[in-house]
């Protein structure tokens, strides 16, 4: 698919391509058989960790906690996988505080070490770090998939029954919590495109785990699940990929596509958005304000469980991370990347004033 695309290009074009094998099954998170034989690089160094997560108690006071395996390269075996991982703290950590933990989800044709390259959520935790506070920063790799080999995750339109990506992100959770000094009450999840997709079922199966998300191009409403979490998204009116309005085409979509791929895409993501907004009990009148150049900001408020619904469109913004680096040819490929909002520091933002109190 695309043979004719650079290297550079095919990760962030096929962000979405995941969605081309849509199925409507649903995604059983966190469940399933799976094995973990290697809960980091040093796995004789890992602590075993307790499943029942609602032990984990929310609190506002700071944590002592001593770091009990400084690895930096995390990997996980489930179902028959190997997933690897890459942990960054900030140097400024004292090691003996426990911190938020941002887990930053690639798209399809992608991996950990470029997702870093595109957010630069590293650089912004060390700048954050040095004034006084800080949060670890994970980029996972998922596996290879149906599409050309691509790497990506799961979600319910991609039906994988040989591996469990849930598993596998509630296992990576549980080592950050046991052996790295992540805060149990401070995980959050930002995914790019099909990894946007990922986050949001995730979140929406384990709202217990996950205190917000944030999902760039890439947000589709959870299927038989109602998103109670905090998010805000970031989305482009005039994405190629995964559209904004209803009834808009994507480039992926051709008459061979299965009609779970055409309705979906029809759908668009703007109204899926507003569509989880009132699932999850919002007001039914958002505020819509103009922020800056080409970006308008609508909040949904008064949400159950404090799971309120932030939405920044970004006015003829492409398939593309706001603020980021644009690359040559981007424009004409995936779209323009708008310079007006920086999407990495508005998530930490949005991030540092949510916990999760289940």
């Amino acid at each position: 698919m695309h043979t004719t695309l650079s290297p550079r290009h095919r990760h962030r074009i096929l962000a979405a391509a995941a969605l081309a094998l849509a199925a409507g099954a649903s995604l059983l998170a966190g469940c399933g058989d799976a094995s973990n034989d290697s809960s980091s690089a040093d796995p004789s160094t890992s602590t075993p960790v307790a499943s029942d997560r609602s032990e984990r108690v929310a609190t506002t006071e700071p944590q002592t906690c001593t770091v009990r395996n400084e690895s930096t390269q995390l990997r996980h075996t489930v179902a028959g996988h190997t997933y690897n991982a890459d942990l960054h703290r900030p140097p400024a950590d004292p090691r003996s505080l426990r911190l938020p933990a941002v887990i930053d989800l690639h798209g399809v044709y992608s991996d950990g070490p470029t997702q870093a390259a595109l957010t630069g959520f590293g650089d912004l935790a060390d700048l954050v770090a040095a004034e006084g506070d800080g949060f670890l920063v994970v980029e996972p790799t998922g596996q290879p998939g149906p599409i050309d080999g691509a790497t990506g995750w799961e979600f319910a339109a991609l039906e994988e029954p040989d591996r469990d990506d849930a598993q596998y992100l509630s296992q990576l959770i549980d080592t950050l919590v046991a052996d790295h000094c992540a805060d149990a009450s401070r995980v959050y999840l930002a995914g790019y495109s099909n990894g946007g997709f990922f986050a949001a079922e995730y979140a929406c199966a384990h709202p217990e785990v996950i205190a917000a998300i944030a999902t760039v191009a890439g947000f589709l409403q959870p299927q038989d699940c109602t998103l109670t979490v905090p998010v805000v998204a970031f989305h482009g009116t005039q994405d190629p990929v995964v559209p904004w309005g209803a009834g808009g085409t994507s480039i992926l979509v051709s008459e061979q596509s299965p009609p779970a791929l055409v309705t979906a895409i029809a759908r668009g993501a703007g109204p899926q958005f507003a569509e989880s907004a009132v699932a999850a009990g919002c007001d039914a009148t958002p505020d819509r304000a103009a922020t800056t150049g080409d970006v308008t900001l609508t909040s949904w408020k008064g949400c159950a469980e404090g799971a309120d619904h932030l939405l920044y469109e970004i006015a003829g913004g492409g398939h593309t991370w706001p603020g980021a680096t644009e690359l040559p040819g981007d424009a004409e490929l995936i779209g323009a990347t708008t310079s007006s909002i920086d999407a990495t520091r508005t998530i930490w933002e949005f991030f540092s004033t949510h916990q999760n109190r289940r």
